[in-house]
This record gives C-alpha cells, sequence and structure tokens, in this order.
C-alpha cells in the first residue's frame, strides 16, 4: 500500500485535503475509513465540512493518535487497557514500592523522604512515587529515546557511569533517580512490555502484516508530535492507504510571528524527512490574510467579560449573516473569565446577550461527582467535620442524588443545622481522638438526636428527655428531611468505622463500593459517575501487592485518577463556543475573541532537557495563539488587560499583543482600539469618546451613565406606588406590637415579602468559651421563658446546658447558674405581683376604625383606603385585674409597647376600669394604669391606623431613638471625637439594612422625611409615648423631662 504527506497552508486546505479523501471509495465497502485527528473537536469539524460537502458522513470512525495506538497493541499485541501496569495507577504503586524498599541507588529519594517525614510531612514516598509517575508517563508519550539511553545504564560515549538528558548531559540532581527507577521498573517482573518496547514489538507487527489488511487511514497531523508517531504512521503505510494533512503557516523569515511559528515548521520538516512522500501546496503569505483587527483596552477579568458581551452583540448587529456558531471566544490563561462571562450572561436578564446560547469548557481539574463525594467522606473521619461541611456534604450532587435532597431542603437543612448548634465532630468519638475527651456537645450525632426529639415532643416544659432537649419548629414538612440527615449521619459513622484501618487495595475496593452504594448516587448529568469511580482501583491489586493504604493515600489516589478521566464536551452544536488556545485551533471561524492573550500561565517543565523542544509547553502555547490569531476570517478582536483593577496603573503589553503591533505596522495596518472605563457605566462607553463606531448594549449601564454627578438631581426619598391590593387588616396584638416596633421592617415585608435583615450564613466552629452579652440575653430569655411556662429551675438549667449554649464542664455550668438566678429573680417578682391568681384569658375581637390618629399628612391617593377598618383578633392572659409581663432584659420600647397594646385591648374587650399593666424586667418593675375604655379605643385605634399605614407607606418613626426622645429611656451621649450629636449617635445604633432601605446614615434625613409628613420627630415620638407617660404618672414611675430634646433638629 500507499502513504503521502500533504502540508497545507490554511484551514480551507486542510477541510479540502482530508473530504477528498475520505470521499475516495474503498475497494471493500465494508471497510470504514478511520479519521485520525488531535481531538473530537478536530475530528467533528472536519466530518461537517465532508457532510456539508456531500450530504452525508457516515460509516466514518474516528479517534485520536493516542485512541489509534491503543487500538492497535490491544488488536495486534493483546495488551488491554485495564490489564497494563504502566497506566500512571499501577505505575506510582509499584515506584512507590521500590522506593519504600531503600534500594539501592535511590539514596537521595530515601533522604527526601526522610527530611519530610522529620518535618512533619506524611506520606511522602506516595506523593513522590506519583509525581515519578507523571514524568515517566509523559516521557513515554513524548520522548522514547531518552528513556533507550536509560535502559542501557549510560549516555552514549561516556564511560562515567552518569545518566544523561537527550543533549548528552548529566542529569540534575533532582532527576538523576529517574534514570535508574526507569531500569528498576524495567528489572520488576511484569508480564506486559514497556511502552518503548512495545513500540518497537507494534511496529513491527504492522510492518508485517499483509497487504490491504486494514481501513484506509486519513490522519490530519497535530500541531507537534514525537519521533515515534512518525515510525508509526511509517509502519502503517506499509499494510494500508494513509493520507498525513499537516498544516504549515509558511510564516516567513522576516515576519515577527516567526518566533510563535517553531513547532508547526518543525513537524512539518519531521514529516517531510520521513519514508512517506510528502507533497506541499504553493507557499502563500498568511500575515496578509490576517483579518480586521480590533483591540479593547480594559482592566479586570470582570470587566472583561461585561466587555465581552457587548462586543458579541456588535458583532451580531453589525453583519445579520454571523450566528453565534460563527463566533469563538478563547480564554488563554485564567479561566475565571470565562465562567464570568457565562455567569453574568445568564444572571443579567435585560442584556441582549442573554438570548445568546454559549457553551463554555469543562475545567480542567473537574472531579467525578461520585469520586468528589467519596473522597469527601473519607476526608471527613480524619478532619473538625463541622457544621458547614455536612452542608457542602448534603449539596454535593451525588449525595444530593441519594437522598433526594431538593433545593429547598437545603435551606431547611442550613435552619436545622444552625438551631441544633452543630459545630463540629461526628460523635463523642471523633471528640475523645481530637484530646477533647468524650464531650457529646454540638457534635453531628448530638444535633441529629435534637432534631428526632422534637419530632416527638412539643416544646413546652419539661424540655429535655434524659441527656437531649429538643429544637424548635419542626413542623411535619420537615420531618422527612430530618429523616434523611439522621440516615446520612448513621451510614456516615459506620463508613467511618469501616474505614478506620489501613488495608490492602483489595479490601478498599470492597469499602469504596459499600460507600458508593450507602451514600452516593449518580446524577443525571453524570450517570456513567459510579461505574467510573468503581473502576478506578480496578487492576491495582496487582501493582500494590500486600502494601496497606490509609484513607489519606486512598484520597490522594482516587483524586489523582479521577483527573486523568476527562468527560465528553459537545463542539459545534450550534452554540456561542468559549474554549482555551488549541482547543479548537486552527479550526477557523468568521469571529474570534481571544481574551488576555499575555496572561497565559506557563509553569516551569520538570522535563526541560529530556524531550524534543517541539514538544516544550512555552513554544505550544504562543503556537496555540498563532493558530488562534490566523483562525479569523472576517475580524479577529482582543480583549486584553491594560490596567490594573485597583492602582489604575498602565499594564505593559505582552508578547502576543506585541507581535500583532508589529506585524500590523510592517503592512501599514491600523488596529481600532477602544480603551474601556473600570465601569460598565463609564460615559465614553455610550458617546463618542471611543469613536462613534463603538455603543455598548447594557441598557441599565446606559441609564446609569447619564446619572453623572450634577446631571440630575439626587433622589431625596423612596417612595413606593400605591398598593394593588389592600393588606390583611386583621392582626393580632402581637402582629400590632410588630408593626409599631419597626415600621421599615414592616413595609419590607409587606410589600418586598421579606425584610432587609443582613443573613448570616456563617455557622459557629468553635464550642462556646465566652458568651458575649447577646448570647447571656437568649440564655436568659429561655431559662425565664421555661420558668414562665411552669418549668422548676433546676429543669430549665439543665434543658439550658443540653442545648449547648455554654461552655462544656464547669465553667458552663456557673455562667448558666449565673444567668439563671437573674431569670429566677425576675421570674420570682412576676410571681409575687401576679398575686397566686389564676391566668384567665380574655378574648380580643375588636373592630378598629376612628381614634387618635398619628399626626401624618399623606398625598392624595398614596394610601389606599386610609381609614380601613383594622380587627385585632386574639387573646391576652390576665391575673385579677392585671397584666404582668417578664422580660429577660431591660424596659426598653418593644416590651413596653407590648404590654400598652395588651392592656388597651383588655380595657376596650372588657368595657371595664381598674386594670393595670406590670413589666418586671431586670432593671427593675414599670407599672401603667389602663385609661377609660372610651379613652382606650382611641388609642389602641391610632396605633392600629398606624401599623395599617405602614403596610403601604414607610413611617420614619424608629421607636427605639423615639423612647429615649420622651425620656423613657437614657438618651446617647455626643461623640466629640466625631463631632456627632447624641441624637445622630441614637440614630446610628438603631439604623439597621431595613431603614437603610429607606433612609440615610444622616439623621436629618430622617428628619426631613417627618416634614415631608406634615409632622416633626419630637411630635411623632409624643404621639407614641405620650399616652404610655399618663398611663404610668401616680405608679411609681416618673420619667426625666423632655427639655433638653427640644430642638433635636440643631442638634444633627
Amino acid at each position: 500500500m500507499a502513504g503521502v504527506v500533504k502540508v497545507v497552508r490554511t484551514w480551507h486546505q486542510v477541510r479540502e485535503a482530508v473530504t477528498t479523501a475520505l470521499a475516495q471509495p474503498t475497494e471493500d465497502p465494508f471497510v470504514r475509513p478511520l479519521l485520525v485527528a488531535p481531538s473530537t473537536a478536530h475530528s467533528r469539524a472536519l466530518l461537517q465540512s465532508l457532510a456539508r460537502r456531500h450530504g452525508i458522513a457516515a460509516g466514518i470512525q474516528s479517534t485520536t493518535p493516542h485512541g489509534l495506538r491503543t487500538h492497535l497493541e490491544e488488536q495486534l499485541l493483546g495488551i488491554g487497557r485495564d490489564e497494563d501496569p504502566w497506566r500512571p495507577g499501577p505505575l506510582a504503586l509499584r515506584i512507590a514500592r521500590i522506593i519504600e524498599t531503600d534500594s539501592p541507588g535511590f539514596e537521595i529519594v530515601s533522604a527526601h523522604v526522610d527530611a519530610s517525614l522529620r518535618q512533619g510531612i506524611p506520606r511522602a514516598s506516595w506523593t513522590t512515587a506519583r509525581q515519578a509517575a507523571e514524568a515517566l508517563t509523559a516521557l513515554a508519550r513524548d520522548s522514547h529515546e531518552v528513556l533507550r539511553t536509560w535502559a542501557q545504564g549510560h549516555g552514549p560515549g561516556r564511560d562515567d557511569g552518569h545518566d544523561v538528558d537527550l543533549a548528552g548531559a548529566p542529569l540534575d540532581p533532582a532527576r538523576s533517580w529517574w534514570a535508574p527507577l526507569w531500569r528498576a521498573l524495567l528489572a520488576d517482573s511484569c508480564s506486559v512490555a514497556d511502552p518503548v518496547t512495545r513500540h518497537e514489538m507494534l511496529v513491527n507487527a504492522l510492518r508485517g502484516q499483509e497487504t490491504s489488511s486494514g481501513a484506509p487511514i486519513v490522519w490530519f497531523s497535530s500541531t507537534a508530535l514525537p519521533h515515534h508517531d512518525v515510525e508509526l504512521a511509517e509502519a502503517l503505510a506499509a499494510s494500508r492507504t494513509i493520507t498525513i494533512v499537516h498544516l504549515d503557516h509558511a510564516i516567513g523569515h522576516d515576519d515577527p510571528w516567526r518566533t510563535f511559528d517553531r513547532l508547526r515548521t518543525t513537524t512539518t520538516t519531521r514529516w517531510t524527512a520521513s519514508s512517506l512522500p510528502a507533497t506541499s501546496e504553493a507557499p502563500g503569505a498568511p500575515g496578509d490574510e490576517l483579518a480586521p483587527v480590533e483591540i479593547h483596552n480594559c482592566h479586570g477579568p470582570d470587566r472583561q467579560a461585561e466587555v465581552i458581551r457587548d462586543v458579541v452583540c456588535a458583532v451580531l448587529a453589525d453583519d445579520e449573516t454571523v450566528q453565534p456558531r460563527d463566533v469563538v471566544i478563547v480564554c488563554s490563561g485564567r479561566q475565571d473569565t470565562a465562567h464570568l462571562l457565562s455567569a453574568s450572561t445568564m444572571a443579567d436578564v435585560s442584556h441582549p446577550a442573554n438570548q445568546i446560547r454559549f457553551t463554555t469548557p469543562p475545567p480542567q481539574d473537574r472531579v467525578n461527582p461520585v469520586t468528589e463525594a467519596v473522597t469527601t467522606v473519607l476526608g471527613l473521619a480524619s478532619s473538625r467535620a463541622t457544621g458547614q461541611d455536612l452542608l457542602n456534604l448534603c449539596a454535593m450532587p451525588a449525595v444530593r442524588a441519594r437522598f433526594g435532597f431538593s433545593d429547598d431542603d437545603q435551606e431547611t437543612i442550613e435552619r436545622l443545622v444552625s438551631q441544633a448548634d452543630i459545630r463540629w465532630g461526628i460523635d463523642p468519638a471523633a471528640r475523645e481522638v481530637a484530646g477533647l475527651g468524650r464531650i457529646r456537645q454540638s457534635t453531628w450525632l448530638a444535633g441529629i438526636e435534637r432534631m428526632v426529639l422534637a419530632i416527638a415532643m412539643s416544646s413546652a416544659p419539661p424540655t429535655h428527655l434524659g441527656t437531649v432537649t429538643p429544637i424548635t419548629d419542626v413542623g411535619s414538612t420537615t420531618i422527612p428531611v430530618v429523616g434523611k440527615l439522621a440516615e446520612l449521619v448513621s451510614r456516615l459513622r459506620k463508613a467511618f468505622l469501616d474505614t478506620e484501618a489501613p488495608a490492602p487495595i483489595t479490601t478498599w475496593l470492597t469499602r469504596i463500593s459499600d460507600i458508593v452504594d450507602n451514600l452516593t448516587a449518580a446524577p443525571s448529568d453524570a450517570p456513567r459517575s459510579v461505574l467510573d469511580t468503581l473502576s478506578l482501583l480496578t487492576g491495582l491489586d496487582v501493582a500494590a501487592e500486600n502494601r496497606l493504604f490509609d484513607r489519606q493515600e486512598i484520597i490522594d489516589l482516587l483524586i489523582w485518577l479521577s483527573r486523568t478521566h476527562h468527560g465528553r464536551h459537545t463542539w459545534f452544536d450550534g452554540s456561542l463556543h468559549v474554549c482555551r488556545p488549541g482547543d479548537l485551533s486552527p479550526i477557523d471561524h468568521q469571529v474570534v475573541i481571544v481574551v488576555d492573550p499575555d496572561q497565559d500561565v506557563i509553569r516551569a517543565d520538570q522535563l526541560q532537557g529530556l524531550r524534543d523542544d517541539c514538544l516544550d509547553p512555552t513554544a505550544r502555547a504562543r503556537q496555540d495563539l498563532l493558530d488562534v490569531a490566523l483562525s479569523a476570517r472576517s475580524r479577529l478582536i482582543v480583549v486584553r488587560q491594560a490596567r490594573n483593577a485597583v492602582t489604575n496603573l498602565a499594564v505593559l503589553p505582552g508578547p502576543f499583543t506585541t507581535t500583532l503591533t508589529q506585524s500590523l505596522e510592517m503592512r501599514s495596518v491600523t488596529a481600532r482600539s477602544v480603551d474601556h472605563g473600570l465601569q460598565p457605566f463609564s460615559p465614553d462607553e455610550f458617546c463618542d469618546g471611543n469613536g462613534v463606531w463603538w455603543r455598548g448594549f447594557d441598557h441599565t449601564a446606559a441609564h446609569a451613565a447619564r446619572c453623572q454627578p450634577g446631571s440630575q438631581r439626587r433622589r431625596e426619598r423612596v417612595v413606593l406606588p400605591p398598593v394593588t391590593e389592600l393588606p390583611e387588616s386583621r392582626m393580632s396584638p402581637t402582629d400590632l406590637t410588630l408593626a409599631l416596633s419597626h415600621p421599615a421592617r414592616t413595609l419590607l415585608r409587606a410589600r418586598a415579602g421579606a425584610p432587609a435583615n443582613e443573613r448570616n450564613t456563617e455557622l459557629p466552629v468553635d464550642l462556646p468559651l465566652a458568651p458575649t452579652s447577646l448570647d447571656k440575653y437568649w440564655i436568659r430569655s429561655r431559662i425565664l421563658a421555661d420558668l414562665e411556662h411552669g418549668s422548676n429551675p433546676e429543669d430549665a438549667i439543665n434543658a439550658e446546658r443540653l442545648r449547648g449554649s455554654t461552655p462544656p464542664g464547669r465553667l458552663g455550668q456557673r455562667i448558666v447558674s449565673s444567668l439563671a438566678d437573674d431569670a429566677m429573680r425576675i421570674s420570682q417578682t412576676a410571681k409575687e405581683l401576679r398575686g397566686g391568681h389564676d391566668e384567665r384569658f380574655i378574648e380580643i375581637n375588636l373592630d378598629l376604625i376612628d381614634g387618635d390618629n398619628p399626626p401624618l399628612t399623606w398625598p392624595d391617593g398614596l394610601i389606599v383606603d386610609p381609614m380601613h377598618v383594622v380587627s385585632l383578633r386574639g387573646r391576652v392572659g390576665v391575673r385579677n385585674n392585671q397584666i404582668v409581663h417578664a422580660v429577660a432584659t431591660r424596659a426598653n420600647a418593644r416590651p413596653i409597647l407590648d404590654l400598652w397594646v395588651d392592656l388597651l385591648a383588655v380595657a376596650i374587650a372588657t368595657d371595664e376600669v381598674g386594670w393595670f399593666g406590670t413589666l418586671v424586667s431586670s432593671d427593675g418593675v414599670r407599672r401603667m394604669v389602663a385609661p377609660d375604655p372610651e379613652h382606650a379605643r382611641g388609642v389602641l385605634a391610632g396605633l392600629a391606623r398606624l401599623a395599617w399605614w405602614s403596610n403601604q407607606q414607610f413611617i420614619p418613626l424608629p421607636v427605639k431613638l423615639a423612647h429615649a426622645l420622651v425620656g423613657l429611656s437614657p438618651m446617647a451621649r455626643n461623640d466629640y471625637r466625631t463631632g456627632a450629636s447624641a441624637l445622630q449617635v441614637q440614630w446610628s445604633r438603631e439604623r439597621d439594612p431595613n431603614w437603610a432601605a429607606f433612609l440615610g446614615t444622616d439623621v436629618t434625613e430622617l428628619i426631613t422625611r417627618c416634614h415631608e409628613l406634615g409632622t416633626t420627630l419630637e411630635e411623632l415620638s409624643g404621639w407614641l409615648f405620650d399616652p404610655i407617660i399618663r398611663a404610668s404618672q401616680g405608679t411609681g414611675f416618673s420619667p426625666p423631662s423632655m427639655a433638653r430634646f427640644a430642638h433635636p433638629g440643631s442638634m444633627a
């Protein structure tokens, strides 16, 4: 048979040569031609070209050079992949065995391992073996010559016994042990030949085949290839037809791009020097074919992603014939730009790019989801295992698929873990291993027991059973989630016990299988993940022999082996592809967008000097960039970082941008350039600052660009439109108190569905040792609540200790006892004031309309149905003729309003006089007398009217500040360091994210808002609290004078 090498100059000529060769009829109609290409992307592009020309591309096999070699070895030599001991996994295990036996010639490795152990670095021998396996596997793939030299024992022409590299120089000390290691591996009893010998056997077997014994092969050559691939092609040509198609840009010697084109030139020389006849297309001038160039100068990766969105929209808008499939985005170096582009495009639904389908490349270090779950489980066994680790485990795709956790379940699990106070440690045994003793508090097991107990018993006292206290708010919809969590933790503990002792590979195969069955399932988007995980350790038992592996070594082995199993990626499906250099080059596209071409990360080549220069990673990266630049047919767009995103200092252009500029200057061509601002709403993005041809496509940013300082008057206040549906007019006394206590939060909950409180998603990871003031308040409140519900002090203290809110041991006991004393004093005082009278409940069923309305003037139509009837429904507990409330805090605005609302409601509901209200707090006892029923109705109706309005519009009444303003609590002091007034300091303390949605930090904004509604802050505060002050006079409570706060506006 015959072979031929065709050297072409453009991708168009590649397509023509490949499709012509594949379209040739074969003598045997049942023989399927074979297409060999560097990747599946290249195969798919070439087969689509064949289909476009002939209408179909069926009956054609495709593979990569490595896949072709593997297939031929299995077919001719009987060597299957799974039985190959020279694979990275078995090879690393064999190397580890050689290292750990202290064989002669490995003294430098032994010294390294011993030094690592002295420094506390575990498993140094395994890490070293894995790195050596990677190096030898790469040499077996790229450089048979150096391995042949090492197998001989010394370099050609040398008699000093030193091993050498390709240039004949002695190996440096860090790599000098690789040569004796290779010889030790060759001497190791192994039934399968090494890769070098195997190649020679394969070539001999191919040369000995009969003519026409195989399918015709069309081989699109890689950018760079080793000598033994050429030898393989020559051997294939002896028995079948083989057509080699190689792309060489034929860059001239004086062209600036010459330094980027080393590899293809070297590969051309290698093919033309082979025994296969070579033909070459007429030389052209590829530099003249460089498409028109645009350069967009940006800041960091996030800004580049925003610019790319606009660039893509501009490309599609400029030429209606261009489709998304005709555009490719090549992200060089940092891959975060690709994912930022995908995220920003999907998040901003108003941007036109949201309608474009982007396909981003899979992460290079993507791990099988089942393997990830298995390694996480094994890692938790020897870690602190915090509450956040439990949340992360439940969120893993494989674990979610196994236990059926939904997105809503994830939020429920987070709430349950927080309420159960899970901090760290699976169970007491894990705490004991960590040297803390068998402390059960705040472990995963203790938290699960609290959740399960909450299903079986109520939270009413006694609030503990044995040594477990239940959590609250476990409803019927939460029960299934608790059951799944309990089962998950139970299976985890079993997995930890089963994998505790080191074991050989055969035992670990059974252990991994059990973990996979019990804790994971294949997600829908990775159906083979279970099989792939189980196959990772298959066939390693022979290489490992009887070596024992601990958990961490198995974790390292699984992660390392899983990274060699890359999933398939769908190319050319009609979407706009985002890829890396080399993924699609030199496949041409109408428009090529290159992102940050000068930021490619080139790591040190540990095999430098051991393989051909044409396989150098730096040279390969440069060649890929040149291929990308020349693959643009109508437009080449470069998006680069020209300024630092933090300092705004200029970033000098790198090799690619510099060479591109030199090439354009040599041809007297000028690239269009755009300097983008730091933000998408820079005015230059939407005016003539960057030339009349460039405009951004972000409509939101365009609107913001028109709002430059001085262009529009700043909006002074937030005015919500009138409601379209009336809010709920029925409320309980507690609802009314909540509305009065925080009007901003009430409005956000009514109009937006949720308050603006900042949510803290960080779970505590340490046992509580020094409770904060807030922690002490909650401890005191819970104990007081238990006492008020009838629990005895001992049960209340025990329940609080079992909640895990205090340090373990005597320290926690002292803290709880001290806080319990405070709670018992408050409870005992309240009990004495109740006088032993039985509690009875007054039903509240009131319709409130007219009364002492708030002094607020609303614009017409802003409040819908402002005088709507408000229904107050509920019941209030009383003792004889008084209401006694006990709180574990000071008598601040919230508990006073709570007692005041209850007192007014009872006076109106019973239509009786002589009702008293008593508030027992940490700072004493305060009493108030209810007004007569008619007066009480007017006051309560006014309060209900304020709550009704606060469900529709913003009420500027911060009750804590108002409480201090009228003298019911101490006012803050002037801050002489900052010059802030007392009123400003008080407002700063109360202002939270809910208030921040409507008001700024300056208290004058609050005062101005009151003026806009026809009132003052003093008048509104007096309207709310003056009736309470009058009700408190004559009962032993006298508030201080308001005189010093008469002019708050002047103090701001």
